[in-house]
């Protein structure tokens, strides 16, 4: 929250004219129309008050931006960058920190992380994130609902007075489709605060599968949690796994020559020997390769993967390896989809580097599904930075033209990554991502995803690889037939995030759709809420995408629509296709933290060269400012023939002059 008005702009002796620039706690209406367009929660943007100061107040003419907040900042924009510029623009931020650090006494359900895709008979597990204040002493309890049914309940003793904790809550659903849960917490007497005691959130349960094949040369740390990893605890993924060189044990019997196949029963992950035919590779969804050399995936293998990634529109990701990936493929099928090329022999000193280095987010990186192991973007960029340091990487690999780099190597004790130009993060790449005709290609430029294990158990390591999948399987698209698909990006969306959805038409020739019509209409509660033209994507044979905006949180349903949608459709007996998605209300930060916060106008005053106080020292902010008066010296140039009226007094004066001569006899 924060309050506070504009003043008008003051000269002062030695510096600019000054101005103050307030942030604002608005209400804006979720409307949710046709537009497409969302209301936001109460929130304080104390990034948009100074860059609106920064914009209404002419470069070089801003001496200072005061703030009077009570120094918490809940919109999406960073406030750091911002802090800089003024730091070299010389502009202090001088705070006047209100309220009281000691907050009133309330019961709230700050924040959640749960799945939003569960596979049938799994559990969901939610972690919740509770602020209780001021109950001391007392306890608390949490209660998860499926709908309006107590699914899961949690006594938690509060020990302290401003005490924050994280719960876990569990459930089983009953069924597949969509599902509605709540996270609660009971009202305690005398609280601030009735509306943040509740969290609702939805959750897609669904029984298709993900078919991933990991192949690899050695059996390499990295595959030997990412086979535990996906052929045990994800129950969404059915495992085949191909290891060429496995351990030798003394009395162990060898390994029936069974071929991987998407089509083998639940349980049965491991086999000897690669898809007997090129069809059975393209029964996968994802394929992830070591470092596997060329002998062991001879060409045809090679055309079929590039086929499975071009025309199937399946997913590869590659995992470099010192011995051959990606450098031995060079010039190979293979080397066709991969999203990186290898420096030529004579321009290689070596193909690994092992000088220490840390893990940093491009823009790119930060935006993008794959990448993201926290949902505040300082925070998820944070942790990627905080992570062990890597001792190997592959360094003769150059992303290609059309590739985007999504994480680079820097020093283990670099201070902000953001220094480092564009140039220096493809040399230094570390996941680089392509699109490849329907399909599209991820290079792991390290084998060392094992260690975000490290202090955390499998939470990142898990949340890393299981985020491949679902950027990997985005396409896979859950509604519809065999010629007609349907869904969008993600299944459950938080307030603010716009949401995306793509369709696929192919004719019963398989050949691409091409309609100038196709559309979806989307509904919710059964009322219409907007509809959106789809646009064809020409690189991509028969699919469709539109941007549906931000939406209210509510549930929603999508249905395609179109006349060629209605025929291809009833070539199969179908009527219409439909998919589900859900919007997720979110209690607003103004109703979570109520005490004041210093922290952040303490980083602006250090980083600005400002202030920070409380009320009853407001006239520091003053001193910081400096003086209340500025002298300046303006010259400005006329000319002087350039004006009607100067012209008219000339030629009157000429006049003037030669009458009188004329008067007095003069020539």
């Amino acid at each position: 929250m924060c309050s506070g008005a504009p003043t008008p702009a003051r000269r002062r002796a030695g510096r600019p004219s000054a101005g103050c620039s307030r942030a604002e706690a608005a209400e804006a209406p979720l409307d949710g129309g046709a537009d497409g367009s969302a209301g936001s929660a109460l929130r304080t943007d104390l990034a948009g008050a100074l860059r609106r100061a920064l914009s209404d107040v002419p470069s070089g003419q801003l001496a200072g931006v005061i703030v009077v907040s009570d120094g918490r900042h809940n919109a999406p924009e960073q406030v750091a960058p911002l802090a800089r510029r003024l730091a070299r623009e010389q502009v202090p931020v001088c705070t006047v920190v209100l309220g009281s650090e000691r907050p009133p006494r309330d019961a709230a359900v700050a924040g959640i992380e749960a799945p939003d895709v569960v596979y049938a008979g799994d559990s969901i597990h939610v972690a919740a994130d509770l602020k209780l204040d001021g109950m001391a002493g007392s306890t608390a309890n949490v209660l998860l609902l499926r709908e309006d049914t107590v699914v899961h309940s949690q006594a938690v003793p509060v020990p302290a007075s401003a005490y924050r904790t994280r719960v876990e809550l569990s459930d089983t659903p009953p069924e597949t489709g969509l599902l509605s849960y709540r996270v609660r917490v009971e009202a305690v007497e005398g609280e601030a605060f009735a509306d943040n005691n509740e969290y609702p959130l939805t959750v897609s349960v669904t029984d298709d599968q993900v078919h991933l094949l990991l192949v690899e040369g050695l059996p390499r740390w990295e595959y030997r949690y990412l086979k535990n990893l996906f052929s045990g605890r994800d129950k969404t993924v059915r495992l085949q796994h191909v290891l060429f060189q496995p351990e030798r044990v003394a009395g162990r019997e060898e390994r029936l020559r069974i071929a991987a196949s998407a089509s083998r029963p639940a349980g049965e992950a491991e086999a000897a020997r690669l898809p007997e035919s090129e069809a059975e590779w393209l029964r996968f969804d994802v394929i992830i390769l070591g470092d596997v050399s060329p002998a062991d995936l001879p060409a045809p293998a090679q055309e079929a993967v590039r086929r499975f990634v071009v025309d199937r529109g399946g997913t590869l990701v590659a995992v470099a390896g010192p011995r051959f990936m990606p450098h031995a493929f060079a010039g190979t099928p293979l080397s066709e989809v991969l999203p990186v090329t290898t420096l030529p022999a004579e321009r290689r000193s070596a193909t690994a580097s092992t000088e220490a280095r840390r893990i940093a987010l491009t823009p790119e990186g930060a935006d993008s599904v794959l990448m993201r192991l926290k949902p505040d973007a300082e925070e998820n960029a944070a942790l990627w930075l905080s992570r062990p340091t890597i001792h190997w990487r592959h360094a003769a690999s150059v992303p290609k033209p059309a590739a985007a780099v999504l994480a680079y190597a820097v020093p283990p004790d670099v201070a902000d990554p953001e220094q480092y130009d564009r140039q220096y993060r493809e040399q230094n790449a570390l996941v680089v991502v392509q699109n490849a005709g329907l399909g599209q290609a991820v290079f792991l430029a390290f084998d060392r995803t094992w260690r975000l294990r490290y202090r955390e158990g499998d939470t990142y390591h898990h949340r890393f690889w299981g985020q491949v999948l679902r950027w990997a399987t985005a396409g896979k698209l859950p509604a519809g037939t065999a010629l007609v698909k349907l869904g969008t990006d993600r299944a459950r969306y938080p307030l603010h995030c716009r949401v995306h959805v793509r369709a696929r038409m192919l004719g019963p020739d398989l050949a691409p759709l091409v309609s100038d019509e196709a559309a979806v209409a989307v509904y919710r509660d059964d009322g219409l809420v907007l509809r959106r033209r789809l646009a064809y994507i020409g690189d991509q044979p028969g699919t469709y995408v539109a941007d549906l905006g931000e939406l209210p949180s509510g549930a929603y349903r999508v249905e395609l629509e179109g006349p060629e949608v209605r025929a291809a459709l009833a070539e199969e007996g179908v009527e219409r296709v439909v998919a589900e998605f859900s919007v997720d209300p979110a209690a607003s930060s103004e109703l979570i933290e109520l005490g004041a916060d210093w922290e952040l106008p303490g980083l602006l005053a250090g980083e600005t060269g400002g202030v920070a106080v409380g009320p009853a020292e407001a006239m520091r902010v003053l001193e910081a400012l400096g003086a209340s008066v500025l002298s300046l010296q303006e010259s400005s140039e006329y000319a002087l023939w350039d004006s009607w009226p100067l012209l008219a007094l000339m030629l009157g004066l000429a006049t003037a002059e030669w009458v009188l001569r004329r008067k007095v006899g003069l020539p």
